[in-house]
This record gives C-alpha cells, sequence and structure tokens, in this order.
C-alpha cells in the first residue's frame, strides 16, 4: 500500500506532476498560469489538521486540473480521499460539472502530506528561493512550506492522524 507524489519544476515554471497509488498512477503538467504551489502546501497542512481544505487548481493550457483532498472519518480518520478532476477549460467556472475524474484513492494521510513536503523541499534544494521565482515567477511559499512542516511534526507528537 504505497503513495508517491512528485511535483517537479520545470523551465518557464511548468510543473511535472505525478501521483501513484499502489498500481494507479495519473500524471499531470500544467503551466505557470496559476500558482499551485502554494495551494497544495495549504490544503494538505488543511486536510491534516483537520480542517476542510479547498481544490488544489492546475492550469494547463487548455484546461485544468483539480486535487480534491478529504479525511475519510467513516473507515479511518488516518486516510486522505486523493481525487484528480480534469477539466476542458482552463479557468474554468463550472464546479466539478464539466469533468473527468481521472483519478481517485484512499491512502495514509501522514504519508501523502510527507510526499508533498519532501516533493516541494526538494524543489526547494534544487532551486532555491532565488531560483524558484527566476524559474515560474512567484515567490517560494516559505510560509505554506513551514506550517506543513509544522503540522506533520504536530500530528506525530500527538499520533493524530
Amino acid at each position: 500500500m504505497t503513495v508517491r507524489f512528485e511535483c517537479q519544476l520545470m523551465e518557464e515554471g511548468w510543473l511535472n506532476c505525478r501521483l501513484e497509488v499502489d498500481d494507479q498512477s495519473f500524471g499531470w503538467v500544467p503551466s505557470y498560469l496559476s500558482d499551485s504551489i502554494p495551494a497544495l502546501l495549504q490544503a494538505t497542512t488543511d486536510v491534516l489538521l483537520g480542517r476542510e481544505a479547498f481544490p488544489v487548481l492546475f492550469q494547463d493550457e487548455p484546461g485544468e486540473y483539480r486535487l480534491r483532498l478529504w479525511r475519510v472519518p467513516q473507515s479511518n480518520p488516518e486516510l486522505v480521499h486523493l481525487r484528480i478532476i480534469a477539466m476542458k477549460d482552463t479557468f474554468s467556472r463550472y464546479g466539478d460539472g464539466a469533468r473527468q475524474v481521472v483519478f481517485e484513492a484512499e491512502r495514509r494521510l501522514r504519508t501523502f502530506a510527507g510526499q508533498v513536503l519532501a516533493s516541494v523541499q526538494k524543489m526547494l534544494a534544487e532551486y532555491g528561493e532565488d531560483g524558484y521565482f527566476r524559474c515560474c515567477h512567484y515567490r517560494f511559499p516559505l510560509k505554506d512550506f513551514q506550517e506543513l512542516e509544522q503540522a506533520l511534526r504536530q500530528t506525530k507528537k500527538t499520533g493524530k492522524p
């Protein structure tokens, strides 16, 4: 029962993302049109701390991907439900109605959160804050990164989730 998340910064601010759970995997290459990394860190932190998370939007040209995260309290509060929705239009205004679910799975929340943190940490180590800005024209989300790091430490101490 494995989960793996990778998000690599490419030239001109594009991302190369991949989510794998057991034998399922989905990759997507969103553009620089939206600043997805802070939203990913915030949503992961929110779910980890028991708050409702908003979807993480990854803009493509054309199209959009939405990563939705939520806890699965009915079966096991340590699990996170992961769903990726593909939208036909960039900056879609249609809720999740005109969509296609391209990935859906449940895995241990702390493991997924650790994968997100490690992926962004690798990005920071490779580019640094200045290189990140030069590449994608957004500031590195240091505060969001530190908040996820803190939430993982906090939940490790409390044993939840």
